[in-house]
């Protein structure tokens, strides 16, 4: 991990621990075999339109693999990956909440 990476969340699944946070403002999952070595799998800014403002806040193991819970531009976000590996798929929660007004 960079002196600029942010991390909030462990979790034993995928290829045996995965994390989660963020790393030069973009969401980003780091996956590790042992624990001492973590290599950065995601960076949502490589995949997205919208950059550094993004985060990830905490992961779990459930569904169909693991979920990821955050921020994404302001609105809510789910990140969903079946073995931590795989490029996440995310789904920004803005259109489900209510609206203020």
């Amino acid at each position: 991990m960079t002196g600029d990476s942010r991390l909030s969340m462990m979790v034993a699944g995928g290829p045996g621990l995965v994390a989660v946070g963020s790393s030069k403002g973009n969401a980003a999952v780091w996956t590790s075999v042992d624990g001492a070595e973590w290599s950065q799998v995601f960076d949502a800014g490589a995949v997205s339109a919208v950059e550094h403002d993004q985060w990830m806040n905490s992961v779990t193991v459930g569904g169909p693999g693991l979920v990821a819970v955050g921020s994404s531009n302001g609105s809510a976000a789910v990140w969903t990956s079946v073995d931590g590996l795989s490029g996440p798929r995310s789904e920004v929660m803005s259109r489900y909440l209510p609206r203020q007004v």
